[in-house]
């Protein structure tokens, strides 16, 4: 199945294959930064950071406000989880 949205006018596509708990690993990795420093950028529980981590998918809005924390784009978080 494959599910196309927008966010900001940027089309995301939700493939089989994206893990946003992947992406958001890589991603804290590759920043240095720790999950807890995540939630309070993002002004999230460090509880919702750990479900999010677990998660294959997301909300749109979720995943903007990801990026954003992450200072990358959609599509180049999305693409940290892709098998």
């Amino acid at each position: 199945m494959h599910i196309d949205s927008y966010i900001l006018g940027v089309q995301i596509t939700s493939e089989p294959n994206m893990n946003i708990g992947k992406s958001i690993n890589h991603a804290v990795i590759n920043q240095g930064i720790k999950k807890k420093e995540l939630a309070v950028k993002m002004g999230i529980s460090d509880a919702q950071i750990s479900r999010l981590c677990g998660s294959k998918t997301c909300s749109g809005a979720m995943l903007d406000k990801l990026s954003r924390a992450f200072n990358m784009q959609v599509s180049e978080l999305v693409a940290l989880g892709e098998d």
